[in-house]
């Protein structure tokens, strides 16, 4: 790859048990920790400007690489076991309820979202052989 650039020339490994967050580039084989949440986490996504969210059992928080600032985005009753981005969505699966919802990922204001029957950890396209999803307005 000549001249890479941006945050898909890099890795995000994360520890899931202290929370930490590490930055690996596999073109230059250096990286490191780049925060630590200081508690149980449940999952990481990264969107395209770089920022992390991260979800533990109760909340999502979103990490500004920009800043530094750490903000809670989401706190919700369910607990969330995953999370991905697309676009400015943010989507976090509620294992305790079997829920998927979407969110605006700066704002963290609710958008209509899809409810699953059954496993929620699996983030899935609808029509990808999970024949039970219907939209949920929330």
């Amino acid at each position: 790859v000549q001249n890479p650039h941006g945050v898909s020339d890099y890795v995000f490994l994360t520890d899931l048990v202290d929370g930490d967050v590490f930055l690996y580039n596999p073109l230059t084989q250096q990286g490191g920790r780049i925060y630590s949440f200081g508690r149980t986490i449940t999952d990481v996504a990264v969107d395209d400007t770089g920022n992390i969210y991260v979800s533990d059992f109760n909340n999502v928080y979103k990490y500004t690489v920009g800043t530094g600032a750490l903000t809670t985005l989401i706190s919700s009753s369910g607990a969330f076991n995953s999370l991905a981005i697309q676009g400015n969505t943010l989507y976090a699966a509620s294992g305790s309820d079997s829920n998927l919802m979407s969110y605006d990922k700066d704002t963290g204001v609710n958008r209509p979202g899809f409810r699953r029957h059954g496993r929620a950890s699996i983030l899935a396209e609808p029509g990808g052989g999970n024949e039970q999803w219907d939209a949920v307005h929330g």
